[in-house]
């Protein structure tokens, strides 16, 4: 895991490549190559966004372009190709905050809607969406043998879960969500 301000990135290697999930602002692509290159010489052979709020998915306009599938529910590429507003809630930097949307050529690629399932190397991949929490859906993804979740903004350690009401969350929904990620646990 890569740890950045606002969140983080998940890093799986393989013996052969990289799949990362979330790959944070295109500002910071550089660094975050070269902090890759450190961890593994393996080339990334998947991106997977979480959810569309750009903290996770702003690197796409990087990664995109250099040809690496990226992989996100079918209504996060929806998303993308929208200008949106977030709900600002409880966090008044975030209010009134509007993400433009992405170019085509940066867009996922490869999409699901409700399960995704794919193995990398030794490892059994397996990508959820539980419906409506955070925002209008989120990827879980679940490293089935490591037993190792990456829940993007579903489930988060600082402070209360943030609800983007503009775009389809609901806090309902965040709790069923959350109870269906501790349902994968074993």
């Amino acid at each position: 895991m890569l740890v950045e301000v606002g969140g983080n990135i998940g890093v799986f290697v393989s013996d052969k490549n990289v799949i990362m999930v979330d790959n944070k602002y295109e500002i910071i692509e550089e660094i975050l190559m070269s902090s890759l290159s450190e961890i593994t010489p393996n080339p990334t052979k998947y991106i997977i966004n979480s959810h569309y709020h750009h903290d996770h998915s702003d690197g796409n306009r990087a990664f995109g372009k250099m040809g690496i599938p990226i992989i996100s529910l079918e209504n996060v590429k929806a998303r993308m190709q929208k200008v949106t507003e977030l709900y600002g809630g409880i966090y008044d930097f975030i209010d009134g905050f509007v993400q433009d949307k992405y170019p085509t050529e940066v867009l996922t690629i490869i999409t699901y809607n409700s399960k995704l399932e794919f193995s990398e190397g030794s490892e059994d991949i397996e990508m959820y969406n539980f419906g409506s929490g955070h925002t209008l859906g989120d990827s879980i993804i679940y490293f089935k043998n490591a037993n190792i979740l990456h829940t993007g903004d579903a489930f988060v350690r600082y402070g209360y879960p943030y609800v983007d009401l503009n775009n389809g969350g609901s806090i309902k929904g965040i709790i069923e969500v959350l109870g269906s990620i501790a349902a994968l646990r074993r």
